[in-house]
């Protein structure tokens, strides 16, 4: 069985879907995240955690990151994505503890060779770019995943192809 195909087992009615197929965008407070599938990609969004605390990690009681993507053609690449306001500091213990969860690590095991990104869209942020430098490297360091932000303003799409 593929990758995708076990993903797909796992994460199971969380995997955000339409009428012909995948949901490749998620919108959430005015931001906006998608990729455009191309041709003989495989794009896999789940929702991980909502504002009606519906999400693959939904019972969860601690902090998490709203959804997470696979993606598939002649490389693999996951995402973990949250999407916040301006506290960059908050997203980055979201991202932490959702790769921390027990319930997310069967997932986690069956991408250990893809490309990992733990992404923050936010409006802005307080953080200096010299802070959070350091918490990439930290964060590298604990969790294999590579720390990336990207501000957008009210309204704005992030192309999450720009991190795959």
């Amino acid at each position: 069985m593929s990758i995708f195909k076990e993903l797909e087992e796992i994460f199971g009615e969380w995997v955000l879907r339409t009428n012909s197929g995948y949901k490749t965008s998620y919108t959430e407070s005015g931001k906006t995240v998608k990729i455009d599938r191309k041709i003989k990609e495989r794009i896999l969004f789940t929702q991980l955690d909502g504002k009606k605390r519906i999400g693959f990690l939904a019972h969860f009681s601690g902090i998490k990151s709203d959804f997470f993507v696979y993606y598939t053609n002649d490389n693999e690449a996951t995402l973990l994505v949250e999407l916040k306001g301006k506290d960059v500091r908050h997203a980055i213990k979201q991202l932490e503890n959702t790769i921390e969860t027990r319930e997310l690590k069967p997932a986690l095991d069956l991408i250990s060779n893809a490309k990992k990104t733990a992404l923050v869209v936010s409006r802005g942020s307080s953080m200096k770019e010299t802070d959070f430098k350091k918490f990439q490297r930290k964060f590298l360091r604990d969790t294999t995943f590579q720390l990336r932000r990207k501000t957008i303003t009210p309204g704005g799409i992030v192309d999450l192809r720009d991190f795959v």
